[in-house]
């Protein structure tokens, strides 16, 4: 027998969970979803599934998990179109910047014995400055040997857990545990904040009647910084991810505008001296964050070990409980 994923949204983090599952197609049935009928056909063309669905609830009635790698905006809908098809002891997955909120949904929506635990990946520091995004930005190894963040809420099952958490391994990544507010606070800074800031430039210059004549001269500098309102794909996701993490994000902007304060005191007061150390300490701050992040090595964070993928074969024992007494139970059920 093999387990069904079933994956909704095929961009580049689900299309990439996809690949990363391929090394089991005995084990695991992969069945995709994407609003774009070409890009799921894509998806299957490619091998990062095995079957496409047209409908969401034919993508999900026999799926033992469902990964929702889609925009901010569509889980609530997805949830609620969703939910009277899951079969007992599904285990719903999410990969958005946002859990309290959706860990809220979830409690609200799916019925019993359905259950929900959140995923937080991080991206492969290869593939950091990579241009591009959607199914063309996928990669086999995208995950490996990142931390991925586990999100649990109270009403978890012990076998959602323990799913999630060999699925990470699958996907070539490291365990960590942590809590959905906390986990909101780190995305809003990492994920949310630059979008948001580069709205703010974007929307600063090009409002100004010097625009015009600015634009012609704008390069690598202004091309990188608005680079993530530019390649989000979606306005509204980001809008959505950043009402539901309001707290977080009004927190964090008034940091920003405090940071900001700072140099232009320093600029008002002609103090190049005091703008200098400014510059400098960002400056070696960003280089000391690259070098960790290329290294991946975090010794203050306490995650699951070295990755070990579990063995063609024995993924009904490692992955939730699926073993035969478990499906004998269900059966005589």
């Amino acid at each position: 027998m093999t387990i069904q994923i079933t994956i909704i949204g095929l961009g580049q983090i689900g299309a990439s969970a996809g690949l990363a599952l391929s090394d089991y197609e005995d084990d695991i049935l992969r069945v995709g979803h994407d609003k774009d009928p070409l890009v799921a056909r894509k998806a299957k063309q490619e091998g990062m599934i095995d079957k496409m669905t047209l409908t969401l609830s034919n993508a999900v009635q026999d799926a033992d998990a469902v990964l929702l790698a889609i925009p901010a905006h569509e889980i609530r809908p997805t949830l609620e179109h969703i939910a009277q098809d899951l079969k007992e002891d599904a285990i719903v997955i999410d990969t958005a910047p946002m859990k309290r909120v959706v860990e809220k949904w979830a409690d609200e929506l799916l019925p019993p014995k359905r259950y929900y635990v959140g995923l937080a990946p991080v991206i492969n520091s290869d593939y950091l400055q990579e241009f591009g995004f959607g199914i063309e930005a996928a990669r086999k190894d995208l995950f490996d040997e990142m931390l991925m963040a586990l999100i649990t809420g109270p009403k978890a099952s012990t076998q959602a857990v323990n799913f999630a958490t060999s699925f990470i391994k699958l996907l070539g990544a490291k365990t960590l545990f942590v809590g959905a507010a906390e986990m909101d606070g780190l995305m809003t800074t990492t994920h949310v904040m630059p979008h948001l800031v580069a709205a703010a430039l974007v929307s600063a210059a090009v409002t100004k009647p010097g625009w015009r004549d600015a634009q012609k001269f704008a390069g690598r500098a202004f091309a990188q910084v608005s680079e993530p309102i530019g390649l989000s794909g979606s306005p509204e996701a980001l809008a959505s991810m950043t009402i539901h993490n309001g707290d977080n994000a009004e927190r964090i902007i008034d940091d920003v505008i405090y940071a900001l304060q700072n140099m232009q005191q320093a600029i008002r007061e002609k103090d190049e001296e005091a703008l200098d150390e400014y510059l400098q300490e960002a400056y070696k701050s960003r280089r000391r964050w690259w070098v960790d992040r290329e290294d991946g090595e975090w010794s203050d964070t306490k995650a699951s070990g070295e990755v070990s993928k579990p063995e063609r074969g024995s993924l009904f024992k490692r992955l939730l409980g699926f073993d035969d007494s478990r499906r004998k139970r269900a059966n005589d059920d």
